[in-house]
């Protein structure tokens, strides 16, 4: 196999980027003329470093935007079992890669999943395994969630209706830039001590997320407590009905640092 330059590792990198860029503007992000890019480009397809072209899909538009990785761990490795095993798991379409491993995991799966409520592929697996008479040790599923960089925009008013009761509405506005959600609470404070208070997130059918009530009291000048629930609307239902929360705000009532202030962070809930 003739060896590979520099210049034939920058044609794989821009290939494996994007594979459907041609040889004109392959040559002129390289600086080359087209003729011996186009050869190097099947000589790498002749030395099967190439090996074939795939599409990536959007797999939030193919309703499968959920990536679960399940991690199997059999108490038995006779090879006719394995073998067995791995023939069954590639007939099974929501199974997008699985490796056979070294070590206390034997499988790693990725698998696409349509929503939490699609856990009949965890099953199809397990019924695989016991079919075959495997004895599991371990079988184990996350979840995959991808983290973003979010931005928040925040507007509150303090309105005072009379002496004893005020009220507080606000509405926060967070983005990826990609997708927007939208939360829009009010809180009522009694005496600037007690409080209460209800969110709703969502603004749409596809963005209706939760709705939180919220009631706490200032325990003294500088503590506060409060509890607030939250009641889960979307999808995310049918693994978790909501969350209990506690809060408790200290106020130090002192600046910290050299004389610098430090840095605020404003509550959503405006505590």
């Amino acid at each position: 196999m003739e060896k590979i330059d520099e210049t034939d590792l920058k044609i794989l990198r821009i290939l494996q980027k994007d594979s459907k860029k041609t040889t004109k503007e392959i040559a002129k992000i390289l600086n080359l003329t087209s003729s011996p890019v186009y050869e190097r480009i099947k000589r790498l397809e002749k030395q099967k470093l190439i090996k074939k072209y795939v599409a990536l899909v959007d797999k939030k538009k193919l309703n499968i935007p959920i990536t679960a990785i399940c991690m199997v761990s059999l108490r038995y490795h006779h090879e006719g079992f394995i073998d067995k095993f791995e023939k069954q798991i590639k007939e099974l379409k929501e199974v997008q890669e699985c490796y056979h491993m070294a070590g206390k995991v034997d499988f790693f799966l990725k698998i696409n999943m349509t929503s939490f409520d699609n856990t009949g592929i965890i099953h199809d697996i397990s019924n695989i395994i016991t079919n075959n008479n495997m004895d599991i040790i371990n079988l184990n599923t996350n979840v995959n969630f991808q983290l973003k960089r979010h931005c928040y925009i925040t507007m509150a008013y303090n309105w005072d209706i009379n002496n004893s009761f005020s009220l507080q509405p606000s509405i926060m506005v967070e983005s990826d830039f990609i997708e927007t959600q939208l939360e829009v609470s009010t809180i009522i404070k009694y005496n600037d001590n007690i409080f209460g208070g209800l969110a709703f997130r969502g603004y749409s059918e596809n963005t209706i997320d939760a709705t939180a009530f919220l009631v706490g009291m200032k325990l003294s000048e500088k503590i506060t407590l409060a509890y607030s629930y939250d009641l889960t609307l979307s999808s995310y239902n049918s693994v978790s009905n909501g969350s209990h929360e506690v809060l408790i705000r200290y106020n130090l009532n002192k600046i910290i640092g050299a004389g610098v202030l430090p840095r605020i962070i404003h509550n959503p809930r405006f505590l």
